[in-house]
């Protein structure tokens, strides 16, 4: 059945209720899109953050009954507490809603179905998606999105690595394939960007959606409930033309072309809505090419002012004393790890990792870093500076830990590790698997 014909049928209850649940909580979670392209349209949207960092809070505590704090910060997860209160809060209205809408509609009116407000809604979901998968997906097409395996991420062992880490650094690892995804979500996007299209659009996002949903549930990457919510539209959007595309491809029989005339925009309307449509695609194309192509090539260029890289340390003098490096020697330090978006660690010789987080200050030259000896203990903060004595040298002094440290380091061709160093191969007589 097409979009055109499930909107003129007759809907069973189920279907009107479901529909009238939907139609509040996915314009709920959509919004403010696409209010946010507007000019100064921040002025008005920040009343609204504010009313929601209020609401959503007192709704956890007192419907939920969630003791602990439900704050929104910036952390960059999209599975925070208040994140999941908030999709809560949203079903709730959303379910209200259609309890009430439902039974306004039986006492007074009685409609068989929603035909307008059905197709206003598809447009509002197709165009949701159509932003979200050319902004993902441009940022693997440009690939941006999940780097090499940077210094750090060379030197950790896969046991220190956290579930996400170990995702970013498979993505990273293969331009081509983070590109190769990347192109599947544009794909769906331009396909989503056509009524005539929106069904084989909706059944290849579905595809791509179900790979970055089990990606995120499984690897424990923060962004599983917007992604859930991602795959519930587009499977809203398929939904229509279920039956057609099964008795197609499955029973092989015959089925009749789908209609794809508009009750929003009927006869000449329907041209001067392509107006702002294109201008809506031109627009979403050309921003995100351009911002993806040139943070592209910011993230090719190598930092200047810092060290980067990878470091060996030649010599480790500890009050004057230099220290060998035997394994397991308590304190002493093996290899630094210096990153582009100004932070370096420290690898001990014992083969720890990130004993110390350093903030690299480019301006003094210096590294610096906070820590608690203990979790109740004082914040203790240490600064070291650093000497670039030439292309591949590096000196390190200062007082670390109640004691005067200089330390000599070397840097590191990062292709020596297997990793940057095996790249594609037709003939392999052995797996390579280490």
């Amino acid at each position: 059945m097409s979009e055109r014909r499930f909107a003129a049928t007759r809907w069973n209850p189920l279907t009107r209720f479901a529909f009238r649940f939907f139609i509040v909580y996915f314009s709920l979670f959509i919004f403010p899109f696409p209010f946010l392209y507007i000019e100064y349209s921040g002025y008005v949207l920040q009343y609204y953050y504010l009313a929601a960092q209020w609401i959503v809070p007192r709704f956890g505590a007192v419907a939920l009954k969630i003791s602990e704090p439900i704050l929104e910060h910036p952390t960059g997860s999209g599975d925070t507490l208040f994140n999941y209160v908030h999709a809560a809060l949203m079903g709730s209205v959303a379910a209200v809603s259609a309890v009430v809408w439902t039974a306004i509609d039986l006492a007074a009116f009685n409609k068989p179905a929603h035909p307008r407000l059905y197709e206003c809604l598809r447009i509002l979901v197709r165009y949701y998606l159509i932003q979200m998968f050319l902004g993902y997906g441009f940022a693997k097409v440009f690939p941006t999105q999940f780097a090499f395996p940077e210094a750090g991420s060379l030197l950790r062992a896969y046991g220190d690595s956290s579930p996400m880490g170990l995702a970013w650094s498979f993505m990273g690892y293969s331009t081509v394939y983070q590109m190769f995804t990347g192109a599947a979500e544009v794909l769906a996007g331009l396909l989503l960007m056509f009524r005539r299209t929106t069904s084989i659009g909706s059944f290849v996002g579905i595809a791509v959606m179900s790979n970055v949903v089990m990606i995120n549930y499984c690897f424990d990457v923060p962004v599983k409930l917007h992604s859930t919510n991602y795959m519930a539209m587009l499977i809203f959007l398929a939904l229509s033309d279920c039956r057609r595309f099964f008795e197609f491809s499955v029973l092989n029989r015959p089925v009749r072309s789908a209609r794809l005339d508009s009750l929003i925009f009927p006869g000449l309307l329907r041209y001067a809505a392509m107006v702002p449509k294109t201008a809506l695609i031109l627009y979403l194309l050309f921003m995100n090419i351009k911002n993806g192509s040139e943070y592209f090539k910011s993230t090719r260029a190598l930092p200047e002012g810092q060290p980067y890289g990878i470091y060996e340390v030649v010599e480790f003098a500890r009050n004057g004393e230099v220290a060998s490096r035997p394994a397991g020697s308590a304190g002493a330090w093996w290899r630094m790890s210096f990153s582009r978006y100004g932070y370096a660690a420290v690898q001990s010789a014992d083969g720890y990792v990130y004993r110390h987080y350093f903030t690299i200050k480019k301006d003094t030259k210096k590294l610096e870093s906070s820590r608690r000896r203990t979790t109740t203990g004082p914040v203790e903060t240490l600064s070291l500076d650093y000497t670039e004595m030439a292309s591949d040298k590096l000196r390190i002094e200062g007082d670390y830990l109640g004691e005067k440290i200089r330390v000599l380091l070397k840097k590191v061709d990062s292709k020596s590790f297997p990793l940057a160093q095996i790249g594609f191969r037709w003939i392999q007589e052995y797996p390579d698997n280490r």
